[in-house]
């Protein structure tokens, strides 16, 4: 199964990126390191900037622990 998230805002006030993420049979968000990679480059468009983050950020169609849960196991080289 796949949930739609919407992500917005930011410390750099980005416009929204949608990320279609499967849900595992626990519920869990399940997103590839390419998914959170293409979030990053997103959210944050300076390399070596220390934005703080996820702050400030606005998610949609998930918790945001949840989603943080799901971009911290799939981070490998974060």
């Amino acid at each position: 199964m796949y949930k739609k998230i919407t992500i917005s805002g930011g410390f750099h006030n980005r416009p929204e990126i949608n990320v279609r993420a499967r849900t595992a049979d626990d519920g869990r968000l399940v997103l590839s390191a390419g998914q959170v990679d293409r979030i990053w480059r997103h959210m944050c468009t300076y390399h070596g900037c220390i934005c703080g983050m996820r702050h400030g950020w606005h998610v949609e169609g998930a918790d945001r622990q949840d989603l943080a849960e799901a971009m911290a196991e799939a981070a490998v080289g974060w």
